[in-house]
């Protein structure tokens, strides 16, 4: 057996537990089957009033319950006597100072600093007092040594309780008194009462950006992606993602960072585009009589509470003046588009040279490759044959190409439907007659003159429209049974 080199001193239980460290002294013990406890007091007095300095009397005494250090991995658990004083001049209540008291009030310092220091959480026998989930949170913070001195935010509910006493107060109430009302500390009362206190409850801050993200490890990848094709789509990268990345993140983490990174990458594509005016279209104007633009608008159910289920717009535009024809119709087949076509010639006196087109099964027979040529319908085709004028097709995704006529069809829904209500096609239709002298007495923000003084020349230039009308009908092909009956349409 070796020597001891140092003397030997009288048991002190303060000292191998070390509570002397916390300014606490052990008053008695209590060991059972599972944990053990040492009842302790305060060695600091603390009766001095933090207010005026005299001396206070004891109010009454509470009991804190904090998780010590296990000893022999045998949990210890620490009940702490604290005194409460009562200054009778000023009337304020204060208790002794806890510095063994950590802001979680579950933990005192030394169980704080044994899982600071990197003691597994799953090595510290749990107490009742302290699980767990205490110890992993602890645990968290320890690059954050001063987490505990964060301030709390108060909840609504009680700032509300504060703030009601805002007129007694003012009336000489003190901030113990409301404190006692309130449960509070009077610091707290102090705070949320002061006049330049703020006029709002408290709010934590925003907790955005403080919590990693499922995507954060995959962000290279999508931002080399999104240069690579900015026009990417979300659900494709996610795809991607998962299949070639392992990543298990809803498609939601995925939309949501897409959103964000898109326009930041195509701001600095276009930073560093050699052409910068990539993207971008030129104005054009026609010779009168030239060209007109047509294009569908759909109004909805404006007309749903008289038993008419969907509402149409047919618009054409004649480009050089900007004047307008509008029909409203309940469908948009074959034999209604012609119509309006017939309608419109009607309107404005005469047929264009020329009327462009989206790439609608009305006018194109089927859909090709890009500048491959474009099969036109075949009524489409006899239609312009017979009124003589030219069917000009957009190229696919090219909206800007008719853009005459996509703002007309903006400008009747604000000036002839919005906030009306209507009864009837009849009654939208007379609300689009009464409307065009208006609108033909305007200036065009774009040619700059009356769009009625410029329609008459633009009339002047059309061809005349045929005496003999061209009826379009729909042509179905069916086979006859055995029966000699036809089917169409479900019926016999």
């Amino acid at each position: 057996m070796s020597q001891l080199t140092s003397p030997l001193s009288p048991p002190c239980l303060d000292e191998f537990c070390r509570l002397d460290r916390l300014g606490l002294s052990v008053v008695g013990q209590h060991v059972d089957p599972d944990h053990t406890v040492l009842a302790c007091r305060i060695l600091e007095p603390g009766d001095e009033c933090p207010g005026c300095g005299r001396r206070g009397t004891v109010k009454d005494t509470v009991t804190r319950r904090l998780a010590h250090v296990p000893f022999g991995w045998w949990p210890t658990i620490l009940t702490v006597q604290v005194r409460r004083y009562r200054c009778e001049p000023c009337g304020r209540v204060w208790r002794q100072k806890m510095s063994a008291v950590s802001a979680y009030d579950l933990m005192c310092r030394g169980g704080y600093d044994l899982v600071c220091r990197s003691v597994p959480v799953s090595a510290i026998p749990c107490s009742p007092v302290c699980g767990w989930a205490t110890l992993r949170f602890v645990n968290r913070q320890e690059d954050e040594p001063e987490w505990w001195l964060a301030p709390m935010i108060l909840d609504q509910e009680s700032w509300m309780n504060i703030r009601r006493f805002r007129v007694l107060h003012q009336q000489g109430a003190t901030y113990a008194e409301i404190a006692r009302e309130c449960g509070c500390d009077w610091r707290t009362v102090r705070k949320y009462l002061a006049s330049e206190a703020p006029a709002g409850p408290p709010k934590a801050p925003a907790r955005a950006g403080t919590q990693p993200r499922a995507i954060d490890p995959f962000v290279d990848v999508v931002e080399a992606w999104l240069r690579g094709d900015i026009s990417l789509k979300a659900s494709v990268i996610h795809e991607r993602l998962v299949a070639e990345y392992g990543f298990t993140g809803h498609y939601q983490r995925v939309k949501m960072f897409v959103a964000e990174a898109r326009p930041r990458i195509s701001a600095e594509l276009d930073a560093d585009d050699e052409n910068p005016v990539s993207g971008l279209h030129r104005r054009f104007e026609t010779q009168p009589g030239l060209q007109a633009q047509v294009d569908w608008g759909d109004e909805g159910d404006l007309l749903a509470h008289v038993g008419i289920e969907h509402v149409y717009s047919f618009h054409m535009v004649l480009s050089h003046s900007r004047d307008s024809f509008c029909l409203f119709t309940t469908s948009v087949d074959l034999a209604t588009f012609w119509d309006a076509h017939r309608a419109a010639f009607d309107h404005f006196g005469g047929v264009p040279a020329q009327i462009v087109y989206d790439r609608t099964k009305t006018v194109i027979k089927r859909h090709v490759a890009p500048r491959a040529p474009v099969p036109l319908h075949p009524e489409a085709a006899a239609f312009a044959d017979h009124y003589g004028f030219d069917i000009d097709v957009l190229a696919a995704y090219r909206p800007t190409g008719k853009g005459k006529v996509e703002r007309q069809v903006d400008i009747v829904r604000d000036h002839v439907v919005a906030g009306r209500r209507f009864d009837s096609l009849a009654d939208l239709q007379a609300a689009f007659a009464d409307w065009v002298p208006i609108r033909r007495g305007q200036v065009h923000r774009t040619h700059g003159q009356v769009i009625g003084q410029r329609a008459q020349t633009d009339h002047a230039a059309l061809k005349p429209v045929p005496a003999r009308p061209y009826l379009v009908c729909e042509s179905h092909l069916r086979r006859v049974g055995k029966d000699a009956l036809v089917s169409f349409e479900a019926s016999f």
